[in-house]
């Protein structure tokens, strides 16, 4: 892992709450791997990253929204990166919606420029039709596409080198989950004892089981068996601004001085205390939770915030 993403600032922060009494609960501090190469970011883009030098090729590209982590993750790392003495000359992205007159860039497109990322915006209709990433792709036959959110084997695969902070003395691991490729990720490093629990934060997503299983290896089919996938607790959805979730992010900051987002960690951990509080895990077992980063995406909702990410970007 390359120095400058300061693998020791990761760390296990043990949660003292009251619902967790009988357990052992411990938060993988991934989000201060670095800033903006966040949280699972590293892992899911470095693959992808390795692959497309050695095959070649000079320009990168992906998708995402405004406030996208995946985008801004990979505009830096991009910049960055350096394999075998090449680097990439150009890194694009393109974003969901219009860029309207006299608007301005979102704090996280502008930092995506900042990194030299070329922005192409599209409306909603075309960046939802498949089709039209195909005809991008084929377009653009120079540039290494990576899908939205990093989704893909090499995503899993690259998740691979998060095993040494993945203890066996662990029961479960537990994830929140949008593409599903971190659950993947999770799956192919778990010791056979250990559960892998994959919380999705977008509504409706039945097909999110599936999708996990699409990234195993064949000969990692029977890992199956260690993945349990929950729907419910989205909140409104994918980034939807639910006032009683924001309230509880709050309330965590204030108890724990402990930030999360409002797209991904906050929901894992409400998970984690309502299956707890169920009696889902058994008494004295030890569980970890992986904040995936992705705190600059608060940046949409800071006025709500009693933490500010300027403050976090600089411990």
């Amino acid at each position: 892992m390359p120095a400058y993403l300061q693998p020791s600032s990761v760390y296990l922060q043990k949660i003292d709450h009251p619902v967790f009494q009988d357990l052992e609960v411990y938060l993988l501090r991934m989000d201060l791997l670095d800033h903006v190469i966040s949280g699972n970011k590293y892992f899911k883009l470095v693959a992808y990253l390795e692959d497309a030098i050695q095959k070649g090729f000079k320009q990168i590209g992906s998708f995402g929204g405004p406030f996208s982590n995946h985008l801004v993750a990979l505009s830096k790392f991009a910049k960055l990166y350096e394999h075998q003495g090449k680097r990439f000359e150009a890194c694009k992205g393109i974003v969901r919606g219009k860029l309207k007159k006299n608007h301005h860039l979102s704090k996280t497109l502008a930092e995506c420029v900042s990194y030299e990322m070329q922005l192409r915006f599209v409306d909603h209709a075309q960046y939802d039709d498949r089709s039209y990433r195909e005809i991008l792709k084929a377009e653009s036959h120079d540039v290494y596409w990576i899908n939205e959110g990093g989704y893909g084997f090499l995503g899993a695969e690259g998740f691979k080198q998060i095993k040494p902070w993945i203890d066996p003395s662990f029961d479960h691991l537990l994830c929140a989950s949008g593409t599903g490729t971190t659950a993947a990720g999770l799956l192919k490093v778990a010791m056979p004892h250990q559960k892998v629990h994959a919380f999705s934060i977008v509504g409706g997503h039945v097909g999110l089981r599936s999708e996990i299983e699409a990234l195993l290896s064949a000969e990692e089919q029977d890992r199956k068996q260690q993945l349990e996938s929950y729907l419910g607790f989205e909140f409104g959805g994918y980034a939807k601004r639910d006032p009683q979730l924001i309230e509880w992010i709050n309330q965590f900051w204030d108890q724990y001085q402990l930030p999360t987002d409002f797209i991904y960690t906050a929901k894992l951990i409400v998970a984690m205390l309502q299956l707890a509080q169920q009696g889902h895990f058994q008494k004295n077992q030890k569980l970890l939770a992986l904040h995936t980063g992705g705190i600059q995406g608060n940046r949409s909702i800071e006025q709500m915030l009693h933490f500010k990410y300027a403050d976090y970007d600089q411990k």
